[in-house]
This record gives C-alpha cells, structure tokens and sequence, in this order.
C-alpha cells in the first residue's frame, strides 16, 4: 500500500509544481498577452495621479515605438510634441503660445495611440487614462 501512495503522490505533485512555474513565469513578465503590456514602460503622470497645470504629460514605450497624444479630445499637434526617439518616450508639455498652455484644473483624460515605427500608425493601438491637475 505504501508503493500505491507514493506512486499517486509525485505526479500530483508534479502537477502541482509545472502550474506554480507556469504561474510565476507568466506573472512576472508582467504580459498578459495585450500590447500595451508588452510596450508600454511608463505613463506619465501616471493613472489618476496629480502634476501641475503645466506639468508634462506623456507615455515611455519600449525603443521602436511612437506615439501621437489626445487630451480631453484635443489632438496635440506633431510639432508640439518632445520626442525622444532612442528611448521611445513621447511627452508634451502645455506653454504659452502652444495649443494647451495649460491643463485645466481638475481630472484630464489623455489617450494615446501608439505603434510600432517599422509598421507605422496603420497598426496602431491605444491607451487611455487620466490625471489629477493642480
């Protein structure tokens, strides 16, 4: 009877191990299989957090990635946007004589839409979220 159990015991075990590892291994990539968990480093300022009513907005994606930004249904021009293209990050900043020269107090929503530069904005993804102006 001992040979029974311990026979039935170690596969369960088994078992028991290869879905921890799977477990593990898929929770600590951080990927659930979307792109933006894949993509996206950094939003900023980050979901439901404050920054200042001129204060930088904007998203860090991996290297080879772009972006254009929306704010509360405002497409921000091209021109206005800071890109730093090696890293991926794409900000902007409302001033004076800009389209947004400042965030108006309160929660703002940005969505950004992102892609990859090989394939360009025809296949392009978005993520949306909001911020706290003070």
């Amino acid at each position: 009877m001992p040979k029974v159990i311990k026979f039935g015991v170690i596969p369960a075990l088994l078992a028991v191990v290869a879905v921890a590892v799977w477990y593990l291994a898929t929770r600590s990539s951080g990927s659930d299989g979307s792109p933006e968990a894949q993509v996206i480093e950094a939003l900023v300022p980050g979901e439901q957090e404050a920054t200042l009513q001129q204060g930088e907005v904007g998203i860090d994606l991996l290297t080879g990635w772009d972006a254009s930004l929306t704010v509360d249904g405002i497409a921000l021009p091209e021109s206005e946007l800071d890109k730093l293209e090696d890293l991926g990050i794409v900000t902007y900043t409302p001033g004076p004589g800009k389209t947004v020269e400042f965030w108006r107090a309160g929660q703002n929503c940005v969505t950004a839409t992102y892609w990859q530069r090989a394939t360009g904005p025809e296949q392009s993804f978005q993520r949306a979220w909001c911020f706290t102006a003070l």
